[in-house]
């Protein structure tokens, strides 16, 4: 059970059909993308120029949240420069909007390379915090320590 500070983010994980967890998920309360290392170069025996094949899964990201700004793509940029990932929004839907409450950044090994919240609001950092647990192969005193500093 999803229990953040947010009852509508909450109800929402916590309906009978939603999915959130580690991988690629388009859902009510979780948008995650596979994201190619900007490095990747060669690909089943096809080569391509630095970034492009990033590019094409940051455009995918992009088309599906519709509200990535620079600065967080420049971020996603630098965690996964050497290394391939997955990023994470989390996010509810209230009045047929989806509202983003930030991005977890997770590399090719399972471990958190970034997070934040998108508004100073307290629940946007609740639920970034509360659902680092579900995606991370992070251990539960980290994440515990994380929680009583939120």
């Amino acid at each position: 059970m999803i229990n953040t500070i947010n009852y509508n983010f909450n109800a929402q994980a916590n309906s009978p059909g939603d999915n959130y967890g580690p991988g690629v998920t388009q859902s009510m309360v979780q948008l995650s993308v596979k994201i190619r290392s900007f490095n990747l170069t060669n690909i089943h025996g096809s080569k391509f120029d630095p970034g492009y094949l990033q590019d094409y899964d940051l455009n995918r990201l992009l088309s599906l949240s519709g509200s990535i700004n620079t600065k967080i793509i420049n971020i996603i940029r630098k965690e996964l420069k050497d290394k391939d990932g997955t990023v994470y929004i989390f996010r509810h839907n209230e009045k047929k909007k989806f509202i983003n409450h930030g991005i977890i950044i997770i590399g090719e090994a399972g471990n958190m390379a970034y997070k934040e919240s998108w508004d100073d609001c307290q629940d946007s950092s609740d639920i970034i915090s509360y659902m680092t647990r579900f995606v991370s192969k992070r251990s539960n005193h980290e994440i515990l320590n994380d929680l009583k500093q939120s």
